[in-house]
């Protein structure tokens, strides 16, 4: 980690749209992204994947499981805002957005979880 503040890089963490708790909400993946952009180094993080859960975890100062930081790691490559390389025991991730923006509602992958939860 870098001397920078995670105040600065987190300031909304905990607003209403961050504490949300179903399986990866868009705060919680837009808190996987902000941790990403600031602390990759030159757009590359590698990591294993419990490790950079709790480190986003502590940042964000939200709940984030291995599991549920998986899935917002996934929606971000299905945007295309990084690409993941599953290496033996650890994540290599590369930022590839080019400060592009993107919907996460229409993310397949959470409308998908949306609609399991819902049941139908």
């Amino acid at each position: 980690m870098t001397a920078r503040s995670t105040a600065s890089i987190f300031p909304a963490a905990s607003s209403a749209a961050t504490r949300q708790t179903p399986c990866c909400r868009r705060g919680r993946t837009s808190a996987v992204w902000r941790y990403l952009a600031a602390f990759s180094q030159d757009g590359t993080l590698c990591e294993e994947l419990g490790c950079l859960s709790r480190k986003i975890s502590r940042c964000a100062k939200l709940p984030l499981s291995a599991g549920k930081t998986r899935i917002c790691l996934d929606v971000l490559a299905e945007q295309g805002l990084v690409q993941l390389e599953q290496r033996p025991k650890t994540l290599l991730i590369r930022l590839c957005a080019d400060g592009r923006k993107v919907d996460l509602e229409k993310s397949p992958i959470l409308i998908h979880l949306k609609k399991q939860k819902a049941g139908t």
